[in-house]
């Protein structure tokens, strides 16, 4: 019997055009290039959410939050509750976003909250936990034991006419 060396020639031809097929640009990350000076101002908390145990629960603890700089503090506490203070630095190497938030006036990782963020027009979704835990790394999964989720929309200054 003679071998056929067409056949296969053809199907190592194949093969080899499929090896060096052109591999498609990357998509581009929408929340990749988040300006920390794009976050300042008042925001209106919309939503805070925490897990404790097998169960979800949310607070209107604070109805504000104010971003100056590298400052977030919640604001509109209830009576005798301090309205808390953090420095946060942004990654924005990252998908999605991370934020490393320091309690003022407290040492070490006791004040301390690792998370991602995303910044849509006027919402604002940043989802953590609490250090040394480890940061969470998707903002719309189910939390888990000891995550918190923020939902804060812009609130416009007065006589914005917006």
């Amino acid at each position: 019997m003679r071998a056929r060396p067409l056949p296969a020639l053809v199907a190592l031809a194949a093969l080899a055009a499929g090896a060096f097929a052109p591999v498609p640009p990357p998509k581009p990350r929408k929340d990749a290039r988040i300006d920390p000076k794009a976050l300042e101002g008042t925001w209106k908390v919309v939503s805070y959410a925490y897990r404790t145990g097998n169960t979800n629960r949310s607070t209107t603890l604070y109805s504000q939050v104010e971003i100056r700089g590298s400052q977030w503090v919640q604001v509109g506490s209830r009576k005798g509750v301090a309205s808390p203070s953090y420095s946060f630095k942004i990654d924005t190497s990252k998908s999605p976003a991370a934020i490393d938030m320091a309690r003022d006036g407290v040492k070490g990782d006791a004040g301390g909250r690792r998370g991602v963020l995303k910044l849509e027009g006027k919402r604002l979704t940043v989802t953590y936990s609490l250090k040394p835990k480890p940061a969470v790394t998707k903002l719309e999964e189910e939390l888990a034991e000891g995550h918190y989720r923020w939902v804060l929309e812009r609130e416009e200054p007065e006589g914005s006419g917006k």
